[in-house]
């Protein structure tokens, strides 16, 4: 991971790398409307993250060739796999270049205690729909790349809670047509 995506030079084509939300702020930002500076994680990170992972179990993260089968009518089930994904996540180690890449960005935004690490979804090839919105939630952290770096999984792992799961089955949409880039 060593590149970013600053909200100020966001342009039309960088809307699948950065998601909805990230593109939109960027928008207003750039028409002089009142938005905190910030960048974005783009989303080929997120996937070249699930695949450094060394998963314990093959759940199926063998992209783009996923053998994971959710029966999002077993909640236990369902409930289970999620939990394991999100805690295997969360356990794996980031590379020390993208915490360099985090600490790079979190030096040149504001100088807050804090920060937040907001989902910014994208779909391949179609639109999302409107109710997605409220799906992920977003992550408070220290402003300390150590803290970032948990924060950014923690997002990054809001893909794979179980009503996550459920949604995007149900919506027929598989999770590897989803796009999570992560707004900070």
């Amino acid at each position: 991971m060593d590149n970013l995506y600053w909200l100020d030079q966001i342009q039309s084509a960088d809307r699948p790398l950065v998601g909805e939300k990230a593109f939109t702020l960027a928008g207003l930002l750039q028409a002089g409307f009142p938005v905190q500076p910030g960048f974005v994680v783009p989303t080929q990170n997120f996937r070249e993250f699930l695949e450094s992972i060394n998963w314990t179990e093959p759940l199926g993260f063998d992209l783009p060739h996923s053998s994971v089968h959710l029966d999002v009518d077993n909640p236990r089930q369902l409930q289970r796999v999620a939990r394991q994904i999100r805690c295997e996540i969360k356990n794996a180690a980031l590379p020390q270049s993208c915490l360099s890449t985090l600490e790079v960005g979190w030096n040149c935004v504001a100088s807050a205690p804090s920060l937040e690490c907001a989902p910014s979804l994208a779909l391949h090839n179609g639109l999302l729909p409107p109710e997605t919105s409220g799906l992920y939630e977003s992550h408070i952290c220290l402003r300390e790349p150590e803290a970032l770096a948990i924060s950014l999984k923690q997002t990054w792992a809001e893909v794979f809670r179980s009503r996550s799961l459920f949604y995007w089955q149900r919506r027929g949409i598989e999770i590897l047509q989803l796009s999570l880039a992560v707004l900070v």
